[in-house]
This record gives structure tokens, C-alpha cells and sequence, in this order.
């Protein structure tokens, strides 16, 4: 068994002890995961929680979630 390998069968012993699912996305979705996170990380960074519409546009991701 290859390094490779033994990291991959160990990642997914892991995932099944843990109870943990998988899904499978395309490279492009996951690059732009990656990036939108990477833009929230920069918002955060320099303080957009002390932006008038914070907190409004946090309740708006709230009752999107819900629905």
C-alpha cells in the first residue's frame, strides 16, 4: 500500500468512525467554495461585524437558511 493510500484509507476510517458523510462536487464548485470562503475570511479580517448592514444581512442569511 502506497503513502497515498494508507492516508486515504485512514482519512475515510476516520470519517466512518466518526459518523461523517461525503459529497462529491466538481473541481470548478470546490475552487469557488474555496475562494467565497477565502473572500468571508478577508470581510472578517478587517472588521465588516462593525458595518451597519451586518447585522441585517445576517438575519437574512438566517431566514434564508430556514427555509
Amino acid at each position: 500500500m502506497t503513502e497515498f493510500t494508507q492516508k486515504i484509507a485512514s482519512v475515510l476510517s476516520k470519517a466512518r468512525e466518526e459518523d461523517e458523510k461525503f459529497v462529491t462536487i466538481t473541481k470548478k464548485e470546490y475552487k469557488r467554495l474555496l475562494d467565497a470562503e477565502h473572500m468571508l475570511e478577508c470581510l472578517d479580517a478587517v472588521g465588516v461585524d462593525n458595518w451597519g448592514g451586518y447585522g441585517d444581512a445576517m438575519e437574512m442569511y438566517q431566514e434564508e437558511g430556514d427555509e
